[in-house]
């Protein structure tokens, strides 16, 4: 039996495809110090829940760092987007199941010059802190090394912050989730990448016993120096991660080289495809051809 040599690589090649893109993990956009802050697609209700599963699947995604004060491990994830007039950002508290009302908070920290303020914050800086059940306050950066933020008595219109307890996708059990909606226009400029730092805690009444964690690793809410920088993107993210991307048209192409193959006339070795008239006909008998006129050639 002749076997088409074409045919034995192309079942190995793409089980070897579909295996790599079962164990690949999924890409997220950036994460670290750098984080981008994709166009959203799914809309954003302020009310402190994952409110719908695809809520937030539009966004980046970072992994908050453990405090070096912090008495207790910290897990904690940040959500990132916007859209033409507001940044969006959700912090999910996976650590911390229970609420404490005096103590717990979640903060987001923007410097929209990105003019750092070595280890001060500058003027144009604000930090949005969440404070339950009240939404939460905004402070404004001072420039004194002792007193970094002057926080206002309320939000500034159109800021909205909410914190509740609720289940994510990162953990079915309450937890504690503080959504964010911060306008532009909060800010008098605004550059297209940022300062940007967050930061949450849990308990630690008198400073003993609480769980903190921030991003980047090491930053300082009193420090622009040892914040991280987030992007604005006109991009979305889109529906399949890059590398899924590549191993679908890879799957894609492959097919359409197979199909192309099963169509194409087949001869016997050392023998050319014979011209479509009476003389070639004759030599090798016309029973053997089929309406087309293409010999048909049987393994």
């Amino acid at each position: 039996m002749r076997v088409n040599c074409k045919a034995q690589w192309v079942a190995p090649f793409l089980l070897a495809l579909v295996s790599i893109a079962a164990s690949a993990p999924t890409i997220h956009a950036y994460s670290g110090d750098q984080l981008n802050c994709p166009a959203l697609s799914q809309p954003v209700t302020i009310d402190g829940k994952w409110t719908y599963d695809a809520e937030w699947s539009d966004a980046s995604v970072a992994t908050f760092s453990t405090f070096y004060q912090s008495t207790n491990r910290a897990t904690a994830y940040l959500y990132a987007k916007h859209d033409s007039s507001n940044f969006y950002f959700l912090i999910d508290f996976v650590s911390a199941t229970s609420l404490d009302t005096l103590d717990d908070y979640a903060s987001i920290t923007i410097d929209p010059l990105h003019n750092d303020g070595n280890y001060t914050t500058t003027m144009d800086d604000r930090r949005f802190d969440s404070q339950y059940p009240t939404g939460g306050k905004m402070g404004i950066g001072t420039g004194a090394a002792h007193f970094n933020y002057g926080f206002s008595s309320s939000l500034p219109q159109g800021v909205k912050i909410a914190m509740s307890m609720g289940s994510s996708e990162n953990l079915a059990q309450p937890q504690e989730i503080t959504e964010f909606r911060i306008p532009y226009s909060t800010f008098s400029q605004l550059m297209t990448t940022v300062g940007f730092t967050a930061a949450v805690s849990h308990g630690g009444a008198f400073g003993f016993d609480y769980t903190a964690g921030v991003w980047p690793a090491g930053a300082l809410a009193t420090a622009p120096v040892t914040w991280g920088e987030l992007t604005l993107s006109p991009a979305q993210i889109p529906e399949f991660a890059p590398f899924t991307a590549v191993v679908i048209m890879s799957l894609l192409v492959t097919l359409s080289v197979l199909q192309h193959d099963r169509k194409k006339p087949r001869f016997p070795p050392n023998e050319k495809e014979p011209a479509n008239d009476n003389r070639e006909r004759r030599n090798y008998g016309a029973s053997q051809w089929d309406r087309s006129g293409a010999k048909a050639y049987f393994m």
